[in-house]
């Protein structure tokens, strides 16, 4: 398992990791292209079997103390092997040595792994996000102090 970070030439593999992982409510390819490219953005890969098996996007907001996890998404073959705790490490030290004082998220309240996942690592339920992921597709708003 390699951690790097991810640039446009990654534009292809986020795009079938974001389909494998999420179906129809993927990223489009524009809103991806744009996510890469934004510079308060850190996108990072994870590496196995010769080709990148997860990734994970973290916004920093100076203005805010934030650091926001964007997304994360690791191939179906590849979960319960450690990819999804290792973005998150790697992402809480970027954002720390950002100035970041707390990570918030958003994570469908369907999503039962994910929920888990976060709730494991130190995230506390805030509120739910009425219709974030479309009609009638609620999110929990998650935070973390750092």
């Amino acid at each position: 398992m390699r951690y790097r970070e991810g640039d446009p030439e990654d534009l292809p593999r986020l795009l079938e990791i974001e389909k494998v992982s999420f179906g129809r409510d993927s990223f489009s390819r524009r809103l991806m292209e744009a996510l890469l490219l934004e510079r308060s953005i850190l996108t990072l890969m994870v590496d196995e079997d010769g080709k990148s098996q997860a990734y994970g996007m973290i916004m920093l907001d100076s203005m805010t103390g934030e650091g926001r996890i964007v997304s994360l998404a690791v191939v179906p073959g590849y979960r319960g092997r450690g990819f999804a705790k290792g973005l998150l490490r790697e992402m809480e030290k970027h954002a720390r040595k950002g100035g970041a004082s707390k990570l918030v998220l958003e994570v469908g309240v369907v999503n039962v792994p994910a929920l888990n996942l976060y709730l494991h690592d130190g995230f506390k339920l805030v509120g739910t996000v009425a219709d974030y992921y479309g009609r009638g597709k609620d999110a929990f708003y998650l935070e973390k102090k750092l």
